[in-house]
């Protein structure tokens, strides 16, 4: 069986709109099974075999509608991830020297250091 696709669709207003779009879906011969979801604004699609995402979106734009390709969850977590990732590595150059330095209070204006470094860690 052929993975679903899942695509976030923008400008439906009623649930009329997810019909007309889940109608014109299920036309398609490449297309086994097509759900739209209204309160979710996303239509779930389990294609026959290898099918176009682009020939799926242009006849989705073609009825009226959009398809908002950012709010796809896969693009969203791999963002989403890439920032944590980020904001990890940063935190934790910055806290092996707060650790290290608050064993140590030989520094001069140590407590100053302290604040500066975990001022970005913080916030």
């Amino acid at each position: 069986m052929a993975e679903k696709i899942e695509l976030p669709i923008t400008g439906m207003s009623c649930a009329a709109c997810s019909a007309r779009i889940e109608r014109e879906l299920n036309k398609m011969d490449e297309i086994s099974e097509a759900h739209v979801n209204f309160p979710l604004k996303k239509a779930v699609i389990i294609p026959k075999g290898d099918i176009d995402l682009k020939k799926i979106i242009s006849i989705i734009r073609d009825i009226g509608y959009d398809v908002d390709i950012e709010a796809d969850v896969t693009i969203r977590s791999q963002k989403e991830e890439a920032a944590l990732k980020k904001d990890f590595i940063l935190s934790a150059c910055l806290s092996v020297p707060v650790m290290v330095f608050s064993m140590w209070m030989v520094l001069p204006y140590s407590n100053f250091i302290l604040l500066l470094l975990t001022l970005p860690v913080q916030f």
